[in-house]
């Protein structure tokens, strides 16, 4: 018995040590410690011990396989050869399912390869020796784990080394920074915008003690052209791309700006097409697709999160920027961190007690389409374009609709709460520029529709935007209309860098130059001349739809509609203001004409990017 929990001791460490140098190697020492390590194989030794137990059985019973006559040593080699290549299958298994990439796959082979065969062939050539075979093993095991702490010490030099680099060059007038992207979160359904259900308390603290702009545009209706007008200040027209999910080189991006003024630059993502695939990753020193892009941690944390708790990456996420922000602080650096977090996003997952909490006045029984309810909010197509969908929709299909996605956004709210909590406990938070946004909102049913199609309708654009850092920011509301654009010059005007900002940026710095009442914003979604243009200006909003696509589902070419007195946006005005429908129009013309950056190059967006918006539904 001593010998086969020997076996499992020893096949458990092979596996925790490629899934730990592998993880060191990829992502950084930020949160894949020491102790994360011993708990990995304490908890792997748990499962492989009655799989090495059934295998021992098997070679005893079954005849061909019968080994009564092998010697202790040979048994340990084989028993940890067999569970541990057992078990790394699994694992390459899990890897190549769970991530939309397989980018150094061939590195974990390797790793796996080196450690596993070196350790087992190590076993077995010390076992010949007539010394006792469990203090051999025992001693492997030790100079293994020995291993693993001096790659991950070797990582925490080489970071250090990086921190120290970018001290030297530090000129700025914020210690640290976070921004934080929310995936299709609509502004409308916070309580600190005045929702009537508390979904957001933790965020609301934030919003308490800093700016909150109460009406705030999205660029566009989806998340890569979202993301390049928060990172740059420009709108789409300007982003060169041919209005294809990729930033261009050229494009100055904020982290480009902060990793020369001296912050280490760190990404938290989620949303594949939130990070390296559409290279808005460049200028960072770190950057780690959470969901799908990265193996961030080890399989029986992921497995956990993925199947128990139906995690979409706030559980796993938040908890490695805290890490993140310990270890900068340990080290005496200053950080950029971007968390790009998918809750809200589709499929909406039912959590608890959120869930029941907003339900609790809903009458479920009442639901007379329950299950194409529940196919609606799991469905990956953004657009249902066929509107017969919902025509057996009662109030109460909606509000259970509601329900799942406010408890994807509580469930999100809960996790950043800890994680504000855990910096304000340290001294960190009143030390952060902390700025929270959405790359754009969500249809929850309005129109007919689930999710973000083209329209450039409220539900899409309307996004929340707030900022904290005391002493530079007040505690206020703005009410003027804001964007996207806005974010890139406000925080580097905060941060002691406007020098840095170009010229063509579309954005105002809010500290200094609070926009007019009458404020024009543009949201676009153009390839060469088609695509849908929305220009805000004043109560009027104009939306252009010249895509050659769309209109074979929502048939429209011109909406008009006068905010104030339609908020809900159901009456066009395209025939009762004809002066002032051809004024906008005009309007637009000249400006979208005017900023318009053509691409120098011909963009070629990669197949793992195609994938990954066809995962996410944008492509069909």
């Amino acid at each position: 018995m001593i010998l086969l929990f020997l076996a499992s001791v020893v096949a458990s460490l092979i596996l925790s040590s490629v899934e730990s140098i592998y993880i060191l190697l990829s992502c950084g020492p930020f949160w894949m410690t020491p102790l994360v390590f011993l708990k990995t194989w304490a908890i792997y030794t748990l499962f492989t011990f009655p799989a090495i137990l059934l295998l021992n059985t098997l070679l005893h019973i079954i005849p061909p396989l019968k080994w009564r006559w092998i010697k202790d040593r040979a048994k340990l080699t084989l028993l940890s050869t067999v569970t541990w290549l057992t078990g790394f299958s699994a694992l390459i298994y899990l890897i190549i399912n769970d991530l939309q990439t397989d980018d150094s796959i061939t590195n974990l082979i390797v790793i796996a390869a080196i450690i596993g065969f070196s350790t087992t062939y190590l076993i077995w050539r010390l076992s010949r020796e007539p010394s006792n075979i469990s203090i051999r093993s025992i001693l492997v095991c030790l100079v293994l784990a020995a291993v693993v702490t001096s790659v991950y010490f070797v990582q925490d030099i080489r970071y250090s080394g990086l921190i120290k680099e970018r001290n030297v060059s530090f000129n700025a007038r914020v210690p640290h920074a976070c921004l934080l992207v929310i995936d299709t979160a609509r502004r409308d359904h916070f309580s600190c915008y005045g929702y009537e259900k508390s979904t957001t308390p933790n965020i609301d603290k934030i919003a308490a003690g800093g700016i909150l702009c109460q009406n705030s545009f999205s660029t566009t209706y989806w998340t890569p052209p979202g993301h390049i007008s928060i990172f740059t200040g420009k709108n789409p027209l300007q982003h060169g791309n041919d209005g294809k999910p990729f930033m261009p080189d050229d494009l100055l991006s904020i982290t480009e700006i902060l990793n020369q003024r001296g912050f280490f630059c760190v990404a938290l993502y989620n949303n594949p097409i939130a990070g390296r695939t559409i290279n808005l990753t460049q200028g960072f020193d770190v950057d780690v697709g959470v969901w799908g892009n990265t193996w961030v941690y080890p399989a029986w944390m992921r497995i956990y999160d993925k199947f128990i708790v139906r995690d979409s990456g706030a559980r796993a996420t938040f908890p490695m920027a805290e890490a993140t922000f310990n270890w900068v602080e340990r080290k005496g650096g200053h950080l950029f961190l971007y968390i790009n977090v998918t809750e809200p996003h589709s499929e909406y997952v039912i959590h608890e007690p959120y869930f029941s909490q907003f339900c609790r006045d809903l009458n479920i029984d009442r639901i007379p389409n329950m299950q194409k309810i529940n196919y609606l909010s799991r469905t990956l197509d953004l657009v249902l374009y066929d509107s017969t969908l919902f025509h057996d929709c009662s109030a109460e299909s909606y509000r259970y609709i509601e329900a799942m996605y406010d408890s994807e956004l509580a469930y999100l709210d809960h996790h950043f709460g800890k994680f504000a909590e855990s910096l304000s406990h340290s001294g960190l938070l009143d030390e952060t520029l902390l700025v929270i946004t959405s790359d754009h909102g969500e249809f929850l049913g309005e129109y007919w529709t689930i999710g973000h199609p083209p329209l450039l309708l409220n539900p899409v654009l309307q996004i929340p935007l707030i900022m904290r850092y005391p002493g530079l920011i007040p505690s206020q509301t703005i009410t003027e209309f804001t964007s996207h654009v806005d974010v890139f010059p406000t925080m580097l005007n905060l941060m002691g860098c406007e020098e840095t900002i170009p010229e063509d940026v579309s954005g105002l710095n809010l500290m200094a130059e609070l926009p007019t009442h009458d404020r024009p914003l543009l949201s676009a979604s153009a390839k060469d001349e088609e695509g849908i243009y929305c220009l805000l200006n004043g109560r009027y909003k104009l939306i252009v739809n010249a895509d050659s696509y769309l209109p074979q589902y929502f048939p429209y070419d011109t909406l008009l509609f006068d905010l104030e007195a339609d908020p809900g946006e159901l009456h066009n005005l395209y025939d009762e203001k004809p002066e002032l429908r051809q004024a906008l129009v005009t309007q637009l013309d000249e400006w979208s004409t005017r900023i318009r950056v053509k691409s120098d190059n011909t963009i070629t967006v990669s197949e793992e990017t195609i994938a990954n918006l066809k995962a996410l539904g944008y492509v069909h």
